[in-house]
């Protein structure tokens, strides 16, 4: 995207990734911001954005349902008015957490297995009105997508 031209941020709360991406950056000759960070406490200043992606199951990493609330509501406040998000996850049959998290045979760190259903309630409670869930295909697999808007 940054390629693109559109002025990128990105965050994670492992400082060797985000040493990684800056690396991976620089290699490329492109202009991305970098911050060590959380979802449930992001470091930027409300409205700051008008888009937030979360790929890549990161969204599931946060097991307790009150810090998906939490990561939610962050979301939700550094989005700029009418702004998007697009939270992407594996899908599952059932919800809850995943103690024995296999990705692609190895073991992980325990997720949140998520359904529509999970995701519905998690914007109810967050108080988001503006809001799709379903499946799609990305990256060659069957991914549960959540799209929410910003009023």
């Amino acid at each position: 995207m940054a390629s693109k031209g559109f002025i990128i941020e990105g965050i994670d709360i492992t400082p060797v990734f985000i040493e990684r991406a800056k690396e991976e950056a620089k290699k490329r000759n492109l202009h991305i911001g970098f911050r060590v960070g959380t979802m449930t406490d992001l470091p930027y200043e409300n409205e700051s954005f008008d888009s937030v992606i979360c790929m890549w199951n990161a969204f599931s990493e946060l097991t307790v349902e009150q810090d998906q609330i939490k990561s939610i509501k962050e979301i939700c406040r550094v989005l700029k008015k009418d702004g998007l998000c697009i939270i992407e996850v594996r899908n599952h049959r059932s919800s809850g957490v995943d103690m024995t998290n296999l990705i692609d045979g190895h073991e992980s760190m325990p997720s949140y297995n998520h359904t529509r259903g999970s995701m519905r309630r998690l914007m109810n409670l967050s108080q988001v009105e503006d809001f799709k869930v379903f499946i799609d295909d990305f990256g060659g697999r069957k991914r549960l997508i959540l799209l929410l808007r910003k009023k």
